[in-house]
């Protein structure tokens, strides 16, 4: 890649950082609206129960992989990894990956693929290892891909159970924004990829679970769960980031570590509709 590639693709990153930073203070900052009732821990309870898993920590069933969001370097997913490296006494069984530097859905999937098959190898010629997941927004999207056939290309990922974190599975809000992004012209309401998510997404065969923060304006809180599957909200944190600080949210790492150590979780049964 020659220089005036490389600084073309700096100020192609930045532009739409701002971006993305612009919209989430506009629209994502906070939410007036009081808890989901089957999902109304609080965050100083969520950081309490934590601790206290921290302090008899048990081991994974298998794997779980941090499939990470969009624009993240790798920052913001190693920190989950930590987070929940702390809550078990199988930290080896943790792994992740950002997709900042790939370009496509379809190199973000053969990455999270290679990424699982190169840790805990399969000899199974068609899968990988079973694997939980931890899907943090367009994560999500590349989990879900990762899983379908491929046409033999390469390995499918053998999902367990899928966590989504604000993934954009009907499409993000702000996908519209002028971009050559192709990752990011993938996830706009009606393209190509999207419709593949909405008409497989009835075929799912492995567990999946979607969360979402409310004020959420870089996905809308709408588009963080498939049409006709429910969506387990919670609502942002006075002046917080709703979309951005979602991976680091107490009630939702409490949420998914019971489920993962087959305790009862916060979010409790089916959830309330999200408020209009």
């Amino acid at each position: 890649m020659n220089s005036k590639m490389a600084g073309m693709n700096i100020f192609r990153e930045l532009y739409l950082c701002i971006a993305v930073l612009m919209v989430a203070l506009c629209t994502g900052c906070i939410s007036l609206i009081g808890p989901d009732p089957s999902f109304s821990v609080t965050i100083d309870e969520a950081k309490a129960d934590l601790r206290e898993i921290r302090e008899v920590p048990l081991p994974l069933e298998r794997p779980l992989v941090i499939s990470g969001g969009y624009l993240d370097p790798g920052t913001a997913t190693d920190r989950v990894i930590r987070r929940f490296e702390k809550l078990t006494t199988t930290p080896d069984l943790v792994i992740g990956t950002p997709y900042f530097s790939v370009g496509t859905m379809e190199t973000a999937r053969r990455r999270l693929v290679e990424k699982v098959e190169a840790r805990f190898p399969s000899d199974d010629p068609e899968w990988t290892t079973q694997v939980d997941l931890v899907g943090i927004s367009m994560g999500g999207l590349v989990a879900r891909y990762a899983q379908m056939d491929n046409g033999g290309a390469h390995k499918r990922l053998r999902i367990n159970r899928l966590f989504t974190l604000s993934t954009p599975h009907r499409g993000a809000a702000v996908a519209w924004l002028p971009s050559i992004d192709k990752k990011q012209i993938a996830m706009r309401r009606g393209s190509a990829f999207i419709e593949l998510m909405e008409e497989t997404a009835a075929d799912i065969e492995y567990e999946m679970l979607t969360y979402v923060r409310l004020g959420d304006g870089i996905v809308g809180t709408h588009n963080a769960s498939p049409l006709g599957m429910p969506v387990r909200w919670i609502p942002n944190e006075a002046f917080g980031f709703s979309h951005l600080g979602v991976q680091n949210d107490p009630r939702l790492t409490l949420e998914i570590i019971r489920r993962l150590r087959g305790e009862e979780p916060p979010s409790g049964g089916e959830p309330s509709p999200l408020p209009q």
